[in-house]
């Protein structure tokens, strides 16, 4: 039986990281994290805390641009959506829209 959190991305057994583990400096530090990615609205934008998902999951999401301090903008909620990312137009699914942990909301 496979774990229910394992994508295809994702290898078995690997662990899951938390925000905490993603940004330097103690908890009591940590931006308020009011919203997840797929909790947006076309034309909102917020910014993103941390990533809640596996190690390997985060650094693709890192890679893509979704690191902590850098503003997102949802262009079309649904599944997949499209966000804007450092002036980038990016599309993903509903197990990477719910990784991505995000403050600051402002609609648009």
């Amino acid at each position: 039986m496979t774990d229910s959190r394992n994508t295809i991305h994702d290898r078995p057994g690997d662990r899951r990281v938390g925000p905490q583990e993603l940004l330097a400096g103690p908890l009591s530090l940590l931006p308020a994290v009011v919203a997840r990615l797929g909790q947006l609205r076309s034309g909102d934008v917020a910014t993103v805390t941390g990533l809640d998902s596996t190690r390997l999951a985060a650094k693709r999401l890192a890679d893509m641009g979704f690191i902590p301090g850098v503003k997102v903008e949802m262009l079309r909620s649904g599944t997949p959506c499209l966000v804007r990312v450092n002036g980038i137009c990016l599309g993903l699914g509903a197990g990477h829209q719910e990784s991505i942990l995000l403050s600051a909301l402002a609609s648009g």
